[in-house]
């Protein structure tokens, strides 16, 4: 079973997932820096390397 950690890491890279399929949704035809400064603006903080590999 996880733990506390585990779960709250799932749960942030959730929420960031979310955010940039949000902005992608919103302009698909942008790359991952745009869609980095849209989940940002949202308030979703993320290293760069996180909204380029996902």
């Amino acid at each position: 079973m996880a733990g506390p950690a585990h779960a709250d890491a799932e749960l942030a890279e959730a929420y960031r997932a979310n955010a940039l399929f949000d902005a992608h949704r919103d302009d698909s035809e942008s790359g991952h820096r745009f869609l980095l400064d849209e989940a940002r603006a949202a308030g979703v903080s993320m290293a760069e390397r996180t909204a380029w590999r996902t």
